[in-house]
């Protein structure tokens, strides 16, 4: 028997960082996400999963692991196959329903987008073995990784959400396509953040006031009514600030973009991965001052961003 899943990559556009103490978080599910193909193989000696990831349909990973013990018989990388034995093993404890539990599986995941990209492979793979699994898949998140669940959102979602980390995830459907969509870039740094690291960091290091949480959702509900390129520049910037303040940090477009004809927002952990790039010049100029910055991932609102109509 063979069974197909899909989830979404994401990009958090509001509520970096702070998501994690409350505060509400806008995502946004993208067009490219993560397939898993399971076959059940009958095969009732030895039982193991013969797992293969791809990414862009090439060759990535590749492991064998026994379903008796956990243990890995055969592996391309001991790191990628310990996080994801943490994941199977979990949802494996975790399950109500039992799935062919005399049979091996060949498991084929593929990413169609770059490990590097920062689009939530980890989030989209652990929803994808939820599904799979038939388990609640922020319960199984929580119990792998130290994040807010917010991947875990976008990943299972078909548009625009706001996520907040209450006693359980909530999760609200939003419209979100802003009038300036057509001068919304999202430009690639060249590098992936650590970003359990950067979340430990958060979470062990930094206070947050009810006060600072109220005035980020306040900034995130206008970032959702801006009518125009001005107004959603300027509300833009205010995050900015506001978050380099409560960080430490310098923000990106002081410390990298200076001279950009517009504004710059840093996604997600900063430091790496994308940023979110607003301008008035059309799309030749932008690519170009960042191909001269020597970046040339540079991709569109409607280009990546799900259900944008």
């Amino acid at each position: 028997m063979i069974t197909q899943y899909y989830s979404h990559g994401k990009l958090m556009i509001a509520g970096e960082y702070l998501v994690l103490k409350g505060a509400n978080a806008l995502l946004l599910p993208l067009r490219t996400g993560q397939h898993m193909r399971v076959e059940s193989t009958g095969v009732v000696n030895n039982l193991q999963i013969n797992w293969q990831a791809e990414v862009l349909y090439q060759p990535w990973f590749k492991a064998v692991i026994t379903l008796q013990d956990w243990s890995v018989i055969h592996s391309t990388s001991s790191t990628v196959a310990g996080q994801l034995i943490s994941i199977l093993r979990t949802a494996w404890g975790m399950r109500t329903k039992r799935l062919d539990p005399f049979s091996s599986f060949n498991i084929t995941t593929n990413n169609e987008f770059p490990m590097n990209w920062g689009f939530g492979s980890s989030s989209a793979l652990t929803a994808n073995i939820a599904k799979w699994t038939e388990i609640d898949p922020f319960s199984l998140y929580f119990r792998v990784w130290n994040g807010s669940g917010a991947d875990v959102a976008a990943a299972l979602s078909h548009g625009p959400v706001i996520y907040r980390l209450a006693n359980e995830p909530v999760i609200v459907p939003v419209q979100f396509r802003p009038a300036c969509h057509q001068q919304i870039w999202f430009v690639y740094l060249g590098k992936k953040q650590h970003t359990q690291e950067s979340l430990k960091y958060f979470n062990n290091r930094i206070h947050v006031s009810e006060t600072q949480i109220d005035l980020m959702n306040r900034l995130t509900d206008e970032l959702l009514d801006a009518s125009d390129l001005t107004g959603f520049k300027k509300i833009v910037k205010e995050q900015e600030l506001f978050l380099a303040d409560i960080l430490g940090k310098i923000r990106i477009r002081e410390e990298r973009f200076p001279d950009f004809p517009g504004e710059i927002k840093s996604l997600g952990a900063w430091g790496g991965d994308f940023v979110m790039a607003l301008s008035e010049e059309d799309e030749y100029a932008v690519k170009q001052y960042f191909k001269m910055k020597g970046l040339d991932t540079v991709l569109s609102f409607n280009e990546i961003v799900l259900s944008c109509e």
